[in-house]
């Protein structure tokens, strides 16, 4: 849980870094929540918001100084909270989850539109400036719409769960989340190794690709 402000990264450091902190990270939220819910359970509503309110604070502070947020553990407190408040909603039943299942077909179609293109352009539209900070409260609103749509909706225009092939990558997700850092670092290697320069659109495409295949 601490930051490192002030740092930076040269290029073989950062790839080597990535792997670190992705495995670091893990080891810190297994450790924090795990005190979070044997000692603050009746609070954990409160804890949320306090977590989202660091998470936010923490990625103004990252702009303020002109670092990265992505070794900051704390700048991911927004994601955080916000699971928990939608898990709180599901568990306690909350009215907002009745909202969801009942809404209309077309009304699914425009919020799945609206957070679609926040999601992918977001970043590239506010990505250096200070509503870049609170672009995460926005796109994870959006992805705990989507687990509650596509658990209970009733009107849903699609439900991925009747597609093989994307059910079949939500059961492997976890994996990805903790094995592409390295696999990133094992093709930044393999690409340096061969001369070649990820400035070319066509290298980074196949990167990007092979990667995921990886």
């Amino acid at each position: 849980l601490f930051p490192n402000y002030f740092v930076q990264f040269t290029t073989d450091q950062y790839v080597y870094i990535v792997v670190i902190w992705t495995i670091y990270m893990f080891l810190q939220y297994y450790l924090f929540w795990g005190i979070i819910l044997r000692i603050f359970i009746h609070q954990i509503k409160y804890v949320a918001y306090l977590i989202i309110g660091i998470g936010v604070a923490s990625r103004i502070y990252h702009v303020l100084i002109g670092t990265s947020y992505e070794f900051d553990t704390l700048s991911m407190g927004v994601p955080i909270g916000i699971g928990v408040i939608v898990a709180l909603l599901i568990l306690n039943d909350h009215r907002i989850i009745e909202i969801v299942k009942h809404l209309p077909k077309y009304s699914h179609v425009l919020i799945y539109s609206v957070g679609t293109v926040l999601t992918l352009g977001g970043y590239l539209v506010f990505g250096t400036g200070y509503i870049s900070a609170i672009i995460p409260l926005f796109t994870c609103l959006f992805y705990g719409y989507v687990i509650t749509d596509q658990t209970f909706g009733k009107n849903s225009f699609y439900k991925f769960r009747k597609n093989k092939a994307v059910s079949h990558l939500g059961k492997i997700s976890y994996g990805f989340l903790i094995y592409h850092s390295i696999i990133v670092v094992i093709g930044v290697i393999a690409i340096e190794s061969l001369e070649l320069s990820f400035s070319s659109p066509v290298i980074l495409i196949g990167f990007v690709l092979g990667s995921f295949i990886v």
